[in-house]
């Protein structure tokens, strides 16, 4: 599926000028003194938070993609020309966005919101005043001038606390208080001061304390700009067991009730007559125990006949949340009337135990079309631990282009010549089955246990792979998370047709040879992941995914000690099959540069290095590297480029042992559930060592610059929320495979290279 590049981009850039022609000629309607705002510019001598201050602007001029073009205007504009139908109305609502007129109302507010923001940073003599300039073309640009003046900065500040526990504790911890001397005067820092304070005593008992006994004075009358700040605690004024309060009191916990078979949304209760004591908790039942107490209690921090604690119940909440087990999960508190004692209720309405999926979809792996699905059972509380099994039984089928032609003629080929089919068996468990480990020292650990065997048919060859997987993941902090493979084993199995081993043997390669063989794999596996996404928050973040892979170490070493040794040229085996030996470093680093809602640009940096030794002088095809692809470099098909500069006219896949891959992509709303992309690629793959077979495959500092592989293009992406619909047009601008003088393939108006790539989710 390809086309001209030049044809492609020049109907782009006709696309391009034809709207930008069309967002200008709309202002032709705009009534007299009507003017679009066409720029908003802050002018500031205080940059620390000009993001800040730009989203509180109560009118913002149209969105434009790549800061230069206002597609939705420019649709909108298109829309209202001729008779009106309901098409354009519905293009004209949903992708079109009417011009934004200037509103010198709107103007005077977001100066005062300005001045409001500056005043809250410390800067209360500053001034704020708005300039609007009128440019050509009926459009305006308005300019807010600031002066930030000298800032008002925290002398000191004073306590004055009622309460003497209270004071003990407050000021025990004054280290830690947001509000210190000598830093500009802040009020987010004294919102954060009171919620810092409050969850500080909640935390010691004081269940009922609230950020709203804090208060602040902040005396600015001195001669300098120094504020001193005074900080008031007062005492309750409720009327507690018949008298008036003059003081804060904390609370303990007495009984702890937890009910796993919670129905809230019941119009008639069951009153839960099933009562179950374990270690100081009462489990109440109104049908059936849902979940092991022993096995729950590990996630349970609320502990009877101890104080209140807030940080307790949070962690306690999310613990149970991160189990997947439970849909709704309620923590509440009731007085005990006449004590200072808190009876606590764990309320916990359970998910469907039982679940059956059956799963079909289109796929296109590389520009090879096909059908997979796959049935699957999955039980979410296999051993009343929150265990999760599945059974799944996955296929699928596909249109590939065949390595040979030793089959059937092209007048007799199938439509879909390979398919696959195979189970795969895996339990989950939210615990750290490990010697020497307690559940304590993880937050949301998870052991996984996966078997799977699959067949893979294809026209040259068969092959099978059975597979054992043990792993352990738990997170560190929100943002850091491991995961180790303590054990993976792979058994491959290759059959190969008799004409396609011959013409295998006939290229007389030992990679390409060594690709179709049997091979074990038993690798150890540890990834580490760190993602600074907050969700709900439009912050810049970073995503870096580490990996390290070491193959056939244990293997290695109890031949070692069994004084197992190999013959000159051949490798040691386990059943009679090669084990592999390697060790595989890679990295996958990603900055995503948020613009808007409705836009953002993000950056990908990944390379890898896979070294074989010992008993394996190559890498597996498995664990090599490959260039291309819907997630890749998407102007080439999945391992098609590389290694290198090295090129050839065989269809055979391309892997290698180094990679280095680049990509930038700008991501736009368009209207609703589709979105729009910029992007270009860049990267190739490589040979650790040389191979006289294949020059230009090996890795050199001085060389492989000149041989990165250059691609752009635009995508298409429909959100349906649950999963992303991806449709990528990449475009090949330098393939480092032919001559040098030919290598800028975008300038050859006969060359096809255009690909049209199908994905499921973003790229990166």
């Amino acid at each position: 599926m390809s086309k001209q590049p030049v044809n492609f981009l020049t109907c782009l850039m006709a696309g391009l000028i034809i709207l930008l022609l069309s967002s200008c000629n709309g202002l032709r309607k705009l009534e007299e003194g009507q003017y679009l705002l066409n720029k908003n510019t802050i002018k500031s001598d205080y940059r620390e938070h000009h993001d800040e201050m730009m989203a509180i602007l109560k009118q913002k001029p149209n969105r434009k993609i790549l800061g230069i073009f206002r597609f939705h205007l420019g649709i909108y504009n298109l829309a209202s020309q001729g008779k009106p139908t309901r098409f354009k109305n519905w293009v004209k609502n949903t992708i079109g966005e009417a011009p934004v007129i200037l509103d010198s109302t709107l103007t005077n507010r977001s100066t005062e919101q300005l001045l409001i923001y500056m005043q809250n940073n410390g800067f209360f003599n500053a001034t704020v005043q708005d300039s609007i300039k009128y440019v050509r073309h009926h459009k305006a640009n308005v300019t807010y001038f600031i002066k930030s003046k000298q800032p008002y900065k925290i002398k000191s500040i004073h306590y004055n606390i009622k309460d003497e526990r209270i004071s003990s504790i407050v000021l025990a911890d004054s280290a830690n208080c947001l509000i210190k001397s000598g830093q500009n005067y802040n009020k987010n820092n004294f919102q954060g001061e009171r919620e810092r304070i409050s969850k500080l005593l909640k935390n010691r008992g004081y269940y009922y304390f609230s950020p709203l006994f804090i208060t602040y004075t902040a005396d600015s009358s001195l001669l300098s700009n120094d504020v001193n700040v005074f900080l008031q605690i007062a005492n309750p004024t409720s009327i507690e067991n018949g008298e008036a309060s003059t003081e804060h009191h904390t609370y303990s916990i007495k009984d702890i009730y937890i009910q796993t078979d919670y129905d809230p949304l019941s119009n008639k209760q069951v009153i839960p007559t099933d009562t179950v004591a374990y270690q100081g908790y009462y489990f109440i039942t109104a049908h059936s125990q849902i979940a092991n107490p022993k096995l729950l209690l590990q996630y349970v921090f609320i502990n009877p006949d101890e104080l209140y604690n807030l940080t307790d119940l949070e962690k306690t909440y999310k613990q149970i949340q991160d189990l997947n087990v439970f849909r709704f999960i309620i923590i509440k508190y009731e007085l005990v009337p006449g004590t200072d004692s808190l009876n606590c209720f764990i309320l916990l309405t359970p998910l469907s135990r039982h679940s059956y999926k059956l799963e079909a979809e289109g796929t296109n792996t590389g520009g090879n079309h096909g059908l997979a699905g796959n049935l699957s059972y999955q039980n979410k509380n296999t051993f009343k631990g929150a265990e999760q099994f599945e059974f799944k039984f996955k296929g699928g089928i596909e249109a590939q282009r065949e390595l040979s032609d030793t089959t059937l003629n092209n007048s007799n080929r199938a439509l879909f010549n390979v398919y696959e089919i195979g189970p795969e068996i895996s339990l989950s468990v939210p615990r750290i089955l490990f010697p020497f480990t307690k559940p304590i020292w993880f937050n949301s650990p998870q052991t996984n246990f996966v078997a799977g065997y699959n067949f893979q048919q294809r026209p040259e060859f068969k092959r099978t792979v059975a597979n054992l997987s043990y792993s352990l993941n738990f997170k560190a902090s929100d943002t850091k998370r491991h995961y180790f493979y303590p054990g993976d084993v792979n058994f491959v199995k290759v059959y190969l047709q008799e004409s396609f081993r011959k013409q295998l043997e006939a290229t007389n390669d030992p990679a390409l040879i060594s690709s179709y063989e049997d091979q074990m794999i038993t690798d150890f596996r540890y990834v580490f992941v760190y993602n600074s996404q907050q969700l709900g928050k439009l912050k810049n973040h970073v995503y870096f995914k580490g990996t390290f892979e070491s193959a056939g170490h244990f293997i290695s070493l109890f031949n070692k000690i069994a004084n197992n040794s190999k013959p000159e040229g051949e490798q040691l085996t386990v059943f009679n099959v090669p084990y592999a030996q390697y060790l595989r470093p890679d990295l996958d680093f990603r900055f995503y540069q948020i613009f808007s809602e409705n836009s953002q640009l993000v950056y990908r940096f990944a390379t890898g290095l896979g070294f074989a030794y010992g008993n394996s002088q190559l890498m597996p095809v498995e664990k090599s590297f490959f260039a291309g692809g819907s997630n890749d470099l998407r102007a080439w098909r999945t391992r098609s480029l590389g290694p290198g500069s090295y090129s050839n006219s065989e269809s055979f896949e391309k892997y290698g042992d180094i990679k280095i891959n680049g990509n930038i992509e700008y991501r736009f709303d368009i209207f609703r559930k589709l979105e729009g992309a910029l992007f270009a690629d860049a990267g190739n793959i490589w040979l650790l060592k040389e191979d006289i077979k294949r020059p230009g495959a090996q890795f050199k500092a001085d060389e492989f610059i000149q041989q990165l592989a250059l691609g752009t293009g635009l995508g298409l992406r429909l959100d349906f929320t649950f999963f992303i619909l991806r449709f990528d047009w990449g475009i090949k601008l330098k393939d480092p495979t032919l001559p040098k003088e030919d290598q800028w393939v975008i300038k050859d108006k006969n060359t096809k290279n255009t690909i049209l790539n199908f994905g499921i989710g973003y790229p990166f």
